[in-house]
């Protein structure tokens, strides 16, 4: 069975129809990610489909996201991620809010 994957973004991923309603955020993550990860300035991942899930091949807490601006964040928010008390733009989805999403079981396991 297939479940959802976090991995790091890599040339083997398609980004060209990438589209988060932000043209700034649309154009670095087509032109800038990889060359960011190389400097080792920035770690992007995206979300695939897979057999196997990232947080149980490494044991990951959570996702962390910088919100570009307030409305970026109001829409992570949605999603349930929570913001540090110091950085309200500096944002973290907890693996417990994941899981509490019932996606599909990786490997049949519940």
């Amino acid at each position: 069975m297939s479940a959802w994957c976090i991995e790091r973004l890599s040339k083997k991923h398609d980004r060209s129809s990438f589209d988060c309603g932000h043209p700034a955020l649309n154009k670095w993550l087509r032109e800038q990610a990889g060359q960011s990860a190389k400097k080792d300035l920035a770690r992007t991942y995206v979300a695939t489909l897979s057999d196997e899930a990232l947080a149980e091949q490494i044991g990951i807490h959570a996702f962390e996201i910088d919100a570009i601006d307030d409305s970026a964040r109001d829409f992570y928010f949605r999603f349930g991620f929570e913001s540090l008390a110091d950085d309200p733009r500096h944002l973290l989805l907890p693996i417990r809010t994941i899981r509490k999403l019932n996606l599909p079981p990786l490997h049949g396991n519940p």
